[in-house]
């Protein structure tokens, strides 16, 4: 059990605070996969996350393995909260957000509640509530690939791309689907996968500072920068960038 209660501090003491305890609420459900041969399940792990990373993990959400048959359950939950997904064939079972990268080729397409998808706008839980959800891996999302070049032409094979979506309130959405840096692979080309559809803005550089990807102003000045590019469901391009100092 635990308790949760929002204080606000001046510069007076505060007496008289009461904590009442509860268990929190519960989610349950299935992981389904959509095409393709699936994986087991049961090589998956869920966790819940507030949608506030302030908050931290603390608040209930601890790891539950998924069974053999994909269906789930994790309980102690509390406040409007996400999924992480983890898994052995994730690579060494890493956490990841819900649709950040891919397991064995599967991502994240939708946390269906009530029919509808929250894997951005989570789920609020009340003490005692009991939640039920489908989780839908699939293999096929749109991607965009490619390679870079120099203002005169000459090929880069050591670089990054910046991929960010043209509307700013996606940027940080917590399915992270928004909001991609991809880096050059031994041949020289990139490639951004696992996103959503939508207009994208792309920005190839040497490399970008960390900050850089975290911060609104900062994305807003690339914009002049970079070059949009429209993903349809599932669509796949391939285009060919030029290599600018942010």
């Amino acid at each position: 059990e635990m308790a949760r209660l929002e204080v606000a501090v001046a510069d007076q003491h505060v007496d008289g605070v009461t904590l009442v305890m509860s268990r929190g609420g519960t989610l349950r459900g299935r992981v389904v996969f959509e095409g393709g041969s699936p994986p087991d399940p049961s090589s998956y792990r869920l966790m819940s996350r507030p949608i506030d990373p302030l908050e931290g993990f603390e608040m209930g959400g601890g790891a539950d393995a998924v069974k053999a048959d994909g269906t789930f359950e994790l309980t102690g939950l509390f406040g409007r909260r996400t999924l992480v997904v983890m898994g052995g064939v994730m690579g060494g079972g890493a956490p990841q957000a819900i649709t950040i990268g891919s397991a064995a080729g599967w991502s994240v397409k939708e946390v269906l509640v009530g029919g509808r998808d929250v894997q951005d706008a989570g789920v609020d839980f009340a003490p005692g509530a009991v939640v039920n959800a489908q989780v839908v891996m699939a293999r096929d999302f749109p991607e965009i690939s490619g390679t870079v070049v120099t203002d005169r032409g000459a090929p880069v094979t050591d670089y990054s791309v910046l991929v960010f979506s043209e509307d700013r309130e996606k940027w940080f959405l917590p399915s992270g689907r928004f909001l991609r840096t991809a880096r050059s692979n031994q041949d020289g080309q990139f490639k951004a996968s696992s996103l959503a559809a939508g207009r994208y803005l792309l920005v190839a550089a040497e490399s970008f500072d960390p900050n850089t990807t975290g911060d609104p102003d900062e994305l807003e000045r690339l914009r002049a920068l970079a070059t949009e590019v429209t993903l349809g469901e599932n669509e796949k391009k391939t285009v060919a960038l030029t290599l600018v100092t942010p």
